[in-house]
């Protein structure tokens, strides 16, 4: 398999067994939000307040902006569940079916698992459910408005204070999708608290040590105040976190990858993807042949390697699932993989 052949990504792995549970957290989804107080503050008040006709508030930011994390927080913020009847939260990837996406949204709606087959069915069944009910949906990374024409007639307009955030990375999206609040673009972090977050991830309540200071605010500000560009960093450096030649080399590679501002994230995974192991590469490049925001159970995943020769040199079968699930641990640990 070339290095070349597939999109390198972060990617989500889904369903994860009860031990991997146990094993790892998601550093995405430490849910503290750096540098955005202020902005989850306004967005709370109106999604808690103002009219009560429906509103769709569009979230716009470019790749690595925290955008998902961002509204995970507010969607799982006490005052909000308890202010909502149902929520729900799904994906829109760039290539999407709309049955499932509606079929997703009544599930968690409904707290069912029954399967509608026919889409105009499902439609009417999925508005019917959300009639009368304060709801809040959550239309996470939009990339056409296509999606948006495709599901909204399922969300009643009734007076109910009922809520809809969509975030994307087009203006233009959050432009059309949106009622009555206009399209918000989230900030980037300051160098500040892009240094406060970089010191969290990787020394969590200690600070910096004296000597690491100068060159920690140097990588701080090469990550240009993305949070996925930070989360990544921190995976290459906390290996020798307390080397400084580690870290000076680590911004002198940030230097040299990254160009654009829309490339920054991408860049710093190939970065991420150099400083590997041999074993593990082919392993993460194998998940460029997901859909993007597809969400992979583990165990196929861990089949689909074994299956592919990349865990080798182990002699019964269940070892080598133990190696695999070694394999995806590390590249978890790595900050290219979340779970």
């Amino acid at each position: 398999m070339s290095d070349k052949s597939l999109e390198i990504r972060p990617c989500l792995v889904a369903e994860p067994s009860k031990h991997l549970q146990n094993r790892c957290s998601d550093p995405m989804n430490d849910e503290e939000i750096f540098g955005f107080e202020n902005d989850a503050e306004r967005i709370i008040k109106r999604l808690n307040e103002g009219k009560e006709e429906l509103d769709v508030i569009p979230i716009v930011g470019m790749a690595g902006q925290g955008k998902t994390t961002f509204v995970r927080k507010l969607y799982n913020d006490d005052n909000i569940v308890y202010h909502f009847d149902v929520q729900a939260w799904c994906i829109i990837s760039q290539i999407y079916n709309r049955q499932e996406l509606l079929q997703e949204i009544f599930n968690q709606v409904s707290g069912s698992k029954a399967k509608v087959d026919e889409v105009g069915k499902l439609a009417d069944i999925l508005r019917r459910k959300l009639l009368d009910r304060r709801y809040l949906i959550v239309l996470d990374d939009m990339w056409d408005i296509k999606a948006w024409e495709d599901l909204r007639l399922s969300f009643p307009n009734g007076e109910t204070g009922s809520r809809i955030i969509v975030t994307t990375r087009l203006e233009e999206v959050g432009k059309q999708v949106k009622h009555d609040t206009d399209p918000y673009s989230l900030p980037f972090l300051t160098r500040d608290e892009g240094l406060k977050l970089l010191q969290k991830k990787v020394f969590q309540k200690e600070a910096f040590p004296p000597e690491l200071q100068d060159v920690s605010l140097a990588v701080a500000k090469r990550c240009k105040g993305l949070p996925l560009v930070i989360i990544l960093v921190v995976g290459i450096i906390k290996r020798k976190k307390m080397e400084e030649s580690w870290w000076h080399e680590v911004k002198n590679s940030l230097l040299s990858y990254l160009g654009e501002a829309e490339g920054y994230s991408l860049s710093t995974m190939q970065l991420s993807y150099d400083n590997l192991p041999d074993s593990l590469k082919p392993c993460l490049l194998y998940l460029g042949m997901f859909p993007e925001d597809a969400r992979i159970p583990v165990s196929k995943l861990i089949s689909l390697w074994i299956a592919e020769g990349f865990v080798q040199n182990i002699v019964s079968e269940r070892l080598m699932e133990e190696a695999a699930e070694d394999y995806l641990m590390d590249l978890i640990s790595s900050n290219v993989v979340m779970v």
